[in-house]
């Protein structure tokens, strides 16, 4: 039936067939076939659902997929490849310099998924990378392209140094902000790591300027376990930010940073769920102590209370926090009869 829907001169029923393939129980491989046709398809959404297609389809259709990365498509059809690559964990040569150039695309959803494509591809990418970055002006670097050069340069014989070095020369000539946020990223992913991860806390803590302390809150959290060292660091700014976005955007960040639970701020956590007013703290704060599950126990009948008084937008959090907390879902659990944290 499927094949009848392709092959139809109709639009709608070649849309429904276009439909079939791309939903994630569609048997792939019994019609690898005449997906591999609509993957040369002159109609551009065929080829993009042939992409994704292929990309439930694994690894069998990598070098399938290879050429639809390439400059000579559309960015959406382009996407639905690097993310059929991703979802792959592979990544043929074929389909290196299509994803490369991707780096330096303006869509930054596009270059997140480049780079995250390029991480499973061979050695060869660091060729193709470097081209592309070191042939964008210095007003255009971003984050995704310097991580994926200075992942690509790692374990490369001289080849860190180097880019450390570039990297540093970029800094120097004094480039826009988010410039100089993906120069620290990428110097924290290589040889120099220690000084770009300070570079970033550094703004976070005394940058008076407080769209660039939630930028270099976004860029630090984007190394994840690498910045690690500095959960502290984070976990003190985020008792003292007096800005409410910064704050908010502070929580992710001690998840990223892979803060151990013996080390989060309890009573400032449980001082933000039950007073204050600004729903993106108080989930942050519930976030923070889900972490802990049942650990923080004694803690859900605090939660408990703030549910039972909050508007009804706050109560997802609580209640996922209690959840967590209390092994059991609010609802399950009578009010009465339960006492605080503090009667145990």
């Amino acid at each position: 039936m499927v094949a009848e829907w392709l092959a139809s001169s109709e639009f709608a029923c070649k849309l429904k067939g276009l439909e079939a393939i791309v939903h994630p129980r569609f048997p792939v491989h019994e019609a690898a076939a005449q997906i591999r046709l609509l993957a040369g398809s002159v109609n551009h959404q065929a080829r993009q659902f042939a992409a994704i297609a292929m990309g439930n389809g694994g690894a069998a259709f990598a070098n399938d997929v290879a050429p639809l990365a390439g400059n000579d498509q559309i960015l959406a059809v382009r996407v639905a490849a690097a993310h059929a690559l991703f979802r792959m964990k592979t990544c043929p040569v074929s389909a290196i310099e299509g994803l490369a150039d991707m780096l330096a695309l303006d869509s930054e959803p596009a270059r997140k998924i480049a780079e995250a494509a390029l991480a499973e591809a061979p050695p060869e990418r660091f060729g193709a990378i470097i081209r592309v970055v070191r042939g964008m002006p210095v007003d255009k670097l971003n984050l995704e392209a310097l991580s994926a050069l200075s992942e690509a340069a790692k374990g490369r014989t001289g080849a860190a140094d180097g880019i450390s070095r570039w990297l540093a020369d970029v800094a120097d000539k004094q480039p826009p902000i988010e410039v100089r946020m993906a120069v620290m990223a990428a110097l924290a992913r290589m040889t120099d790591g220690a000084h770009g991860v300070n570079g970033l806390m550094q703004v976070i803590e005394e940058s008076p300027d407080i769209a660039l302390r939630r930028l270099a809150i976004a860029t630090l959290g984007s190394l994840g376990g690498i910045a690690e060292s500095c959960h502290e660091r984070v976990l003190r700014k985020l008792m003292n930010e007096p800005d409410a976005e910064c704050e908010a955007l502070l929580y992710p960040l001690v998840v990223q940073l892979r803060t151990p639970v013996d080390a989060l701020p309890i009573p400032f956590l449980l001082e933000r769920i039950g007073k204050s007013a600004d729903m993106s703290l108080v989930a942050g704060a519930c976030m923070l102590l889900t972490l802990g599950g049942n650990k923080f126990a004694a803690h859900a009948p605090a939660i408990l209370k703030r549910h039972d008084e909050a508007g009804d937008a706050m109560k997802k959090p609580l209640a996922i926090c209690y959840e967590k907390l209390a092994g059991q879902p609010i609802a399950s659990t009578p009010a009465q009869g339960l006492g605080s944290a503090n009667d145990e």
